[in-house]
């Protein structure tokens, strides 16, 4: 994940001040937005706890929209 040129180029524009506000989502349901906060939340300080925490927030409420959306 990390070695990609996507990867590569999107922390570069996160790295660069002149981005920001900054936003991203994601489009393909493929973990890399999520990893890509977690990366960002690590990078400000965000304890391992809360970033499991919020991953799971996240992943249960996937589950329930995708329950919802199947019946």
């Amino acid at each position: 994940m990390f070695n990609n040129q996507p990867f590569k180029f999107k922390w570069m524009i996160i790295s660069d001040v002149d981005s920001y506000p900054l936003l991203f989502h994601c489009v393909s349901e493929k973990d890399r937005t999520c990893a890509l906060a977690a990366l960002i939340y690590w990078v400000l300080g965000v304890s391992k706890e809360c970033l499991i925490l919020d991953y799971l927030i996240i992943y249960i409420r996937f589950l329930i929209c995708t329950i919802q959306n199947t019946n």
